[in-house]
């Protein structure tokens, strides 16, 4: 079975802007396909985003806003350093879904025909982390960064790169936003 790998490097970084006041900014590696003989074809994006949000509230404030909206979010909280303003989960399993949404919401595994949206069917490990410090105009900035790998359930077999859709980012950010009042 000959095996083809094709690794194609992407632009820069890309930034946007949307309605809801927060900002993403995503940083492209490279997309990788991969095909072997017999017609099955894997396609994976690496992409790492990043969420960005200015709350006119003190750094206090919004920590513990934060807190409760990965609670809202479905997302346990395991690491908290006030000191260096950060907080998540650096370790967060996910399989299928994440508080009742399916995986493919939040993360992009890639396609595989005869599998689907792989994300939905791999054992997902995520960092989902933010950052939580004063800004130097007032207020305060929330960074959010999810980033994930999915590795095949039941099968021994390497974990591959997912990409974040950015959703998970921006349903914290937003719900912030929400218990700070803003």
């Amino acid at each position: 079975m000959r095996l083809v790998l094709v690794l194609v490097l992407v632009g820069c970084a890309s930034g946007s802007s949307g309605s809801s006041g927060t900002e993403t900014t995503a940083k492209p590696r490279e997309r990788v396909a991969m095909s072997s003989g017999g017609g099955g074809v894997l396609r994976t994006t690496n992409e790492d985003l990043i969420a960005r949000i200015t709350v006119p509230a003190p750094p206090d404030r919004v920590w513990d806003a934060a807190i409760a909206a990965y609670g809202d979010a479905g997302v346990p909280v395991k690491t908290m350093d006030r000191k260096a303003g950060l907080l998540g989960n650096g370790e967060f399993i996910a399989v299928r879904q994440i508080n009742g949404k399916p995986l493919t919401t939040f993360i992009d595994c890639g396609t595989d025909p005869a599998r689907g949206q792989l994300a939905n069917s791999y054992r997902i490990t995520m960092s989902v982390l933010s950052t939580v410090l004063p800004d130097p105009s007032g207020g305060t900035r929330l960074e959010t960064r999810v980033i994930a790998e999915g590795k095949q359930r039941n099968v021994s077999s390497n974990s591959i790169h997912c990409a974040s859709t950015g959703k998970l980012e921006e349903q914290i950010a937003q719900l912030v936003k929400q218990r700070i009042g803003g």
